[in-house]
């Protein structure tokens, strides 16, 4: 009998041994996103200023592959979030103009592609990514409204639509919590300049201005994946 089990027993230790760790992943994230340098500077003699606050950045999916255990690629589709600080705007108004002023806003807003490199290095159940990631940004200003509360005069600027090549930098941990599961952390740095075309008809005449925004920031983030292959 004890014969006729131990094939048996070779076979399940040979099963256990050869099962290899998964290749790839899809994954969702977000967590906040901190705007640096000029897009998160609100000096109001800044041209180039973008008055932005802190917002939210997320993957509402990413896909990440190893060819082999150190290296692989990963895509992802992504966008954030971000308010501008109106008070701060409505206080700077009141100092160069006298009286009290309100700033209406959308929100900075992002989206796109990015596909890049990752270099993996696995400890455990654990697996720690750098990744360089590039892809195209599509941006959309926010609309603003500047009211003059004691004359009630008010002017309008309206939102713009604009792209980028977008470049961020990155490191991910991984946790497999499981052979299907597993726990993402990401922490990333990124980086575009959007252009936009300002159309304006003063006087029914048309004109047109070309601006360039300098977008950059630093996002924290969580999220789950799906391990596959």
């Amino acid at each position: 009998m004890w014969i006729l089990l131990f094939p048996a027993f070779i076979a399940s230790g040979q099963t256990t041994a050869d099962k290899k760790p998964r290749k790839g992943y899809l994954g969702v994230y977000f967590g906040p996103s901190f705007p640096i340098g000029n897009f998160g500077d609100n000096d109001f003699n800044n041209d180039e200023a973008g008055f932005a606050a802190r917002g939210v950045q997320y993957a509402v999916m990413e896909f990440g592959v190893k060819f082999v255990p150190n290296f692989g690629i990963a895509a992802s589709i992504r966008g954030s979030s971000i308010p501008m600080d109106v008070q701060y705007l409505a206080d700077q108004y009141a100092l160069e103009y006298g009286g009290q002023f309100t700033v209406e806003s959308s929100r900075w807003g992002f989206g796109g592609l990015h596909v890049g490199p990752v270099f993996s290095f696995p400890i455990g159940k654990l697996e720690i990514d750098l990744r360089l990631m590039t892809g195209l940004m599509f941006a959309v200003s926010p609309e603003l409204t500047v009211t003059q509360n004691t004359t009630g005069q008010s002017d309008n600027q309206n939102s713009e639509v604009g792209t980028s090549l977008a470049l961020s930098l990155g490191i991910g941990l991984k946790y497999h919590i499981s052979d299907r599961f597993t726990i993402l952390a990401v922490a990333e740095y990124q980086r575009a300049r959007p252009t936009f075309i300002i159309e304006q008809y003063p006087g029914n005449n048309y004109q047109s201005t070309t601006v360039y925004q300098n977008v950059s920031s630093i996002s924290p983030m969580l999220g789950i994946g799906l391990r596959i292959f």
